[in-house]
């Protein structure tokens, strides 16, 4: 994933029955967020350290209504 994709990762956008990440916006230049590089969206499988750090994360900030990740 692409940094500017990272950034702008929101909960619903992590599937953890599934163990994939759905990538759909991105940060511009200027803190815009938009569309990826590319214009499309895509799906990527989360690598088991990735997801023992977001569901970490999760039980911080996941229980907030659409917060980032």
């Amino acid at each position: 994933m692409r940094i500017g994709e990272m950034c702008t990762l929101m909960w619903h956008d992590i599937d953890f029955n599934n163990k994939t990440i759905h990538v759909q916006r991105s940060n511009k230049n200027g803190g815009e967020i938009g569309s990826t590089k590319n214009g499309k969206t895509r799906k990527v499988d989360m690598l088991p350290p990735v997801e023992k750090v977001l569901r970490n994360q999760f039980n911080e900030t996941g229980l907030k209504e659409d917060s980032y990740s």
